[in-house]
């Protein structure tokens, strides 16, 4: 598989991330191991996970992190980069605290997540969602104290405007200290409105113009969740309200057009457009069936030309 060198680190991770919300419940584990074969196999090396996931089943919080461990205890995985996430603000079946990014609160999650995953050191770091009422330095200087007690290697911000990165890079440079080296948004071919009104920055981030432009002028990694818009250009049925815009109805059309006449299929030509940004942008699928998660892994070998790229997304 394809690979990407993530800026500023010593970290090569493959093209395509899987997102293991959904393993680890639900699932049998020789499923789950089959799941995280399928992948592995392919030459696929970056999962991504969380804290939170899957509160909303019964299997509860940490059950994705605990459904690594036991497939990394069972197969060793020497090359394998692991992400996951805490600082999340709450939802039904998981806490809900005031101060979700207070540094007790970071480092209370941080020893779960290594207790869970059986790790020594977190590859990277994501604040789940960004606190606007924390100043930037103030989270630098917390998360560079995780680094130097040595519970995990890079930072990465999950769900933060850009000019919140931009800001809180600019302080560690200015500090001498680490800053962030990814972050993750929802971003995909389907464009879905941003609807957040939480004051403080609690909300899903799908990726904007200003957000895009970051990426761009930095070469900082967009790890993108939500990827193939769940499910939207698997078929024509009807797709989710978020989605269901005339907009993302015509560039189904194209892609499915140009899944033709490459022999391939449209949700191939969804993520290929999204590995083929003017910045490296790193797809997140969370396939729960080993055909659909082979189909998603194809698309890294797609080669899409510029003006087909800028014919998807605006004909």
């Amino acid at each position: 598989m394809k690979t990407i060198r993530i800026p500023n680190t010593e970290l090569t991770v493959s093209a395509l991330c899987y997102g293991t919300a959904d393993v680890g419940h639900d699932m049998s584990e020789g499923t789950a191991a089959l799941l995280l074969n399928t992948y592995r196999d392919a030459g696929g090396t970056f999962l991504d996970s969380a804290h939170v996931y899957a509160c909303w089943t019964t299997a509860g919080a940490g059950s994705s992190e605990q459904a690594i461990a036991r497939y990394l205890k069972a197969n060793p995985w020497k090359d394998v980069v692991i992400a996951t996430k805490g600082g999340h603000p709450g939802m039904a079946a998981y806490r809900k605290v005031d101060r979700y990014l207070d540094p007790c609160r970071i480092r209370a999650d941080i020893e779960d997540s290594l207790g869970r995953l059986e790790i020594d050191r977190i590859d990277v770091y994501y604040l789940h969602r960004d606190d606007t009422r924390c100043e930037v330095g103030e989270i630098i200087e917390m998360l560079n104290r995780e680094i130097q007690a040595g519970t995990i290697r890079y930072l990465g911000a999950s769900n933060w405007k850009a000019e919140r990165i931009r800001a809180a890079n600019a302080y560690a440079a200015k500090k001498g200290l680490q800053g962030f080296v990814a972050s993750q948004a929802e971003f995909s071919l389907a464009y879905k409105r941003q609807t957040g009104t939480s004051p403080t920055g609690a909300d899903n981030l799908y990726a904007q113009q200003e957000d895009l432009a970051f990426h761009s002028e930095t070469g900082m990694p967009l790890c993108a969740y939500s990827s193939s818009a769940k499910g939207f250009f698997a078929n024509n049925a009807k797709p989710l309200p978020e989605f269901d815009m005339e907009e993302n109805h015509v560039r189904r059309s194209r892609a499915q057009k140009l899944a033709a006449d490459k022999g391939c299929t449209p949700t191939q030509i969804a993520l290929a457009w999204l590995m083929h940004q003017g910045f490296p942008c790193i797809p997140i699928t969370g396939s729960v069936t080993p055909p659909n998660l082979k189909e998603n892994l194809a698309a890294v070998n797609l080669h899409l030309t510029a003006s087909e790229v800028e014919w998807l997304s605006a004909g």
